[in-house]
């Protein structure tokens, strides 16, 4: 009787080795998918970081040419209102 109890005893301690090691790896992969996700998260912001720059840069771009197209008519207009002034001056 003694015997078994000490065998029990000795499957109990090893089972609870073992499920000490599961518990170990488990909590090792998990640290790594939390060190990838964060690592991706930190990938994520980067490249969202560059295409708000990118968009940055493409929105002043726009913004210059809507000025010199308005630069453009102001002029153009200038020069309808020189052109019918010379042309009212002359009848």
């Amino acid at each position: 009787r003694k015997k078994e109890l000490e065998q029990q005893a000795v499957e109990y301690a090893t089972n609870i080795v073992k499920t000490a090691e599961e518990v170990d790896d488990t909590i090792s992969n998990i640290e790594k998918e939390v060190e990838n996700t964060a690592q991706g998260i930190e990938i994520g912001i980067r490249e969202a970081n560059e295409a708000s720059k990118q968009v940055g840069v493409k929105l002043k771009s726009k913004s210059e040419k809507v000025r010199q197209t308005m630069e453009n008519i102001r002029v153009a207009f200038e020069e309808i209102e020189k052109q019918e002034d010379t042309s009212n001056s002359y009848n």
